[in-house]
Order: structure tokens, then sequence, then C-alpha cells
């Protein structure tokens, strides 16, 4: 049994949970099983792993216990040292998703760093007993994009479809401003993730409405961006995604830890990256764009080769042999202590010093 304990709120987004839920269904594929630790906003988790993945909320060794978990996955920037050693002396082994070395993880036994920028194993040096999983062979894209995949990279000369994700919740509020920027220099339709406002506000956006489309389901959403033209994103997995499925990207870096990997895209020709400091110049590189199909195939084709999709495989295999591993141990151990307690038991009091 593996616990995956993602953080995952309104306000941190959701790709640290969607991250756990590709490399988790990998895991369940192969037998083993799962389980999640869910806090913050629990009904949005719950939807998403309904169907998936059992999960409860409270404290990350308590529920391990409670399911029986012989490994915790933990993947979230408030996760440190501390953590992983209540967990490991708890008798858990303990592994970790990592994005730019915000602990040591001196007590880990797998570290995990998928990320195109930042997976050096400088970072861990101060985790002398973990294996590390890092760079983009272990990048945990979900299964199901795979099928989404087109064989080759097709380019539409005109811009027919434009897909606009921002995160989980647009924590941010860049949403009115995108599409703006979107509806004013494109006459495409645009797909957007996230729920259908109530009112439509008197903005650029709001006159031409009857081209927008809410798409709120993750799978559906996956499916949008598969037959999209081109994307306006948030960095982080979204935009990895995108990359895979060869959609050319403009990337709004909406936090600091967005903007290494963002700029790493477009050092590499996936992606271009449009700052909030810059955001007035967003329409002006869309429309550019759209209007240049050889210079969209061009990304489509840099993206396609960062990511081979194979990642969270890779890793649920990594977390079940350790799991077993960890099982194997603690249940040798337990053994143990069961027979010296019957030996203890049947030797009589005269011979106990």
């Amino acid at each position: 049994m593996i616990l995956f304990a993602p953080a995952a709120s309104a306000l941190q987004g959701w790709g640290h949970l969607m991250r756990c839920i590709a490399i988790a269904d990998e895991v369940s594929a192969a037998g083993e099983a799962t389980a999640f630790h869910v806090a913050g906003d629990t009904a949005t988790a719950a939807m998403l792993l309904r169907g998936r993945h059992p999960w409860r909320s409270g404290d990350v060794g308590m529920i391990a216990t409670a399911f029986g978990a012989a490994t915790v996955l933990l993947d979230g920037y408030h996760y440190s040292d501390e953590d992983e050693l209540r967990l490991t002396t708890q008798g858990l082994a303990v592994a970790a998703m990592d994005d730019d070395g915000h602990t040591s993880h001196r007590y880990a036994r797998l570290i995990i760093n998928g990320n195109p920028h930042s997976a050096a194993p400088d970072l861990y040096m101060s985790a002398n007993s973990a294996q590390l999983l890092l760079g983009t062979r272990y990048t945990p894209l979900r299964s199901s994009l795979t099928a989404l995949r087109r064989p080759s990279v097709r380019i539409r000369p005109v811009v027919e479809s434009a897909v606009v994700v921002l995160g989980g919740s647009d924590s941010t509020g860049l949403s009115d401003t995108v599409l703006d920027a979107v509806t004013a220099h494109t006459t495409c339709r645009v797909v957007v993730a996230g729920a259908e406002p109530r009112d439509i506000p008197p903005r650029t956006w709001g006159r031409h409405v009857q081209r927008l489309r809410w798409v709120r389901d993750p799978e559906s959403l996956a499916l949008s961006m598969s037959q999209s033209d081109i994307a306006i994103s948030a960095g982080g997995m979204t935009s990895y995604e995108l990359a895979y499925l060869g959609i050319p990207s403009v990337l709004l870096p909406v936090t600091e830890r967005q903007a290494p990997a963002s700029s790493e895209l477009q050092r590499r020709g996936a992606a271009r990256v449009v700052t909030p400091a810059v955001l007035a110049t967003l329409g002006n590189t869309l429309k550019h764009l759209c209007n240049a199909a050889d210079e969209r195939e061009a990304m489509a084709l840099a993206g396609r080769a960062i990511f081979d999709g194979s990642g969270s495989r890779r890793i649920a295999q990594a977390l079940i042999e350790l799991s077993r591993e960890a099982a194997s141990i603690r249940g040798s151990s337990a053994a143990c202590c069961d027979r010296k307690e019957t030996h203890e038991q049947s030797t009589p009091l005269g011979q106990l010093e």
C-alpha cells in the first residue's frame, strides 16, 4: 500500500494532486494498493479522486497506519525534514516529489524531480541514501494523454481553436485580462478551463462570449487541449502536458516557482513566455503566432521532444519496489518481535537475569 500526500487547495492549485493521481493510476494498474491523504479543499479533491483512489483527511501518519501503508509519497512545499523524520520513525518509507530542493530530504528513500530545469543531483547532496529519479524521463504526465497525442505534428495554417488554462482556481485573477487579449486578437473558438461565470462582464471578451466554452472536467479539458491549435497557460504541470501533446503555448508564470520551468520551455523552443510585468504584450504575441504557422510547427516539434509520456509509469515502478521492500522489512521486524515475545513468555522466571 502506498499513501499519496499531495498539497491541494484553491490557492495552491491542483498540479500536485493531479501529478500524484497520474502516478497512483499507474501504481493501481500494476496491482498495488493506493490511498490519498487530502487536506484543504476536500470537496474538489474528492471529485477528482472519486472512483479511482480512497482518501481521508487528518494526520498523514495516522492515515498511513489506518490504510496499512508501507510507503508515503509527500508532494508539497510545506513538507520538511522534520515531517520526513517523523514518518520514518513511524516505520514508513518516505518518498518525496521535489521541484527545487525546498528541503534537504535527508530522511527520504526516494526523490523525484521531473522538471526540465532543476533536476540536478547537487540539490540533494544531503540525501545520501535516497534513490534519485531526475529529469524529464520522470515527469509524471497523465497516461490518458498518450491516446490523445497525435502520431505526428499537424499545424493548421489558420488557428481555429485555442485553450486557456490558468490553474485550478485562477487565484491571480488573470482570466479577464487574458480573455480580453485572446478575443481581441484572434477570431477562433476558445475553450476556457474552469466553471462558467454566472454573469458576463462588460469587457472585451463579454462581447465575444459566443466564441467561448468553459470546461471543468480534467479529462474533457485534456481532450480540448489536444485539439487546440494554440494554448495560453500558466506554468507548471499543464505546460508540460501541452508540450507533450505538441500544442504551441504562450505561458504566463503566475508564481515565482513557475517562472524557471516556463523559461526553460521557452529556451528549448516549446513555448513563448509573457510575464505579468509585460502582460500588455500578450495580444501581440498571440497575433504573431496565429499568423506564423512555421513557428508554431517548430514549437510543437520542440515540445514533443522534451517529454516521452512514460514518467508516471517509471515513478510507479520505483515506488512499488520501495513499498515492497519496506513491507518486507516491516514484516521481518514484526516476526522477530513475535519470536522474542514468545521466547520471553516461555522462559521460566528463575532463568531470567
